[in-house]
């Protein structure tokens, strides 16, 4: 079973690294086992494989479904107070722009999570065989991976920490600005 070919490597290579063993949506079993991982811009996206349909499967980590959730709420809300803050006549084509933005928002968040329902995390094992990587020259490479092991929750929370830090910096130069110059 696929388990033991993991287990396997594992004990024959030496290190272990976690490796998610997910379900497959097709097939039903529990033999969906990363095989790359891509680096994009801002994020990364895991492709799996099914050992017995051969199904491949490519995953975007929760933490970056998380981070495009923040951002896309913050830009919606700031778009909506600006449109619907204190104005007394909203316009259908208004209404009309904005609402298409929201149902677009979602298609765009919701089909990434889809694919997590479709394929859960059965278990989780102890391998030494690596991820390829195929994009090795990524600027942030380490702190994208690194973001990603805090999941969702990792993801929803990292825009507005940096909001916060860069906020806090500004408020810093703008206080010795004002207090000592």
């Amino acid at each position: 079973m696929v388990y033991n070919k993991l287990e396997n490597i594992g004990s024959i290579m030496g290190s272990k690294k976690r490796v998610e063993v997910r379900k497959c949506s097709d097939c039903g079993e529990p033999t969906l086992l990363p095989i790359s991982r891509d680096m994009e811009i801002y994020n990364s996206i895991i492709r799996y494989k099914c050992e017995t349909c051969n199904t491949d499967v490519e995953i975007k980590p929760l933490a970056s479904i998380g981070i495009t959730i923040t951002v896309g709420l913050l830009v919606l809300a700031f778009w909506g107070y600006i449109l619907f803050g204190e104005s007394t006549y909203i316009g259908n084509i208004s209404l009309s722009i904005y609402g298409l933005a929201v149902v677009v928002f979602i298609f765009v968040t919701g089909a990434p999570l889809l694919v997590h329902f479709m394929n859960p995390i059965i278990k989780y094992s102890e391998s030494n065989a690596p991820l390829t990587n195929n994009n090795t020259k990524h600027i942030a490479k380490k702190q994208i991976i690194w973001l990603e092991k805090f999941g969702l929750l990792g993801g929803l929370l990292a825009p507005l920490f940096f909001i916060a830090i860069f906020l806090g910096a500004a408020l810093l130069i703008g206080y010795i600005n004002y207090t000592y110059f």
